[in-house]
């Protein structure tokens, strides 16, 4: 596309976040390894009757225990929250 004016690169960290994982995802841990966690949210279909849940979050964490702790703050809070552009209050 001749109108680009920024790599296609750019306008996806921008403006996208991936937000329909499963811990069980394929290439998950590929995709959490290369985005740090960034431009990715951990997202629940709760209260849906096939809903991971809560529990859901204790499975990312068992499945994927080698992710450092920046990407998992990424990928738990700080995508979504930059996504909606909300304000974080950090303690």
């Amino acid at each position: 596309m001749e109108d680009l004016t920024i790599p296609p690169s750019d306008y996806f960290r921008r403006q996208c976040v991936i937000c329909s994982f499963e811990p069980e995802e394929a290439l998950l841990r590929e995709t959490m390894a290369w985005l740090d966690g960034r431009h990715m949210a951990c997202t629940s279909d709760y209260p849906h009757w096939d809903s991971s849940g809560v529990s859901g979050v204790v499975r990312y964490l068992e499945n994927y225990p080698e992710i450092s702790e920046q990407t998992r703050v990424n990928f738990f809070s700080r995508s979504a929250i930059h996504a909606l552009g909300l304000q974080a209050r950090m303690r």
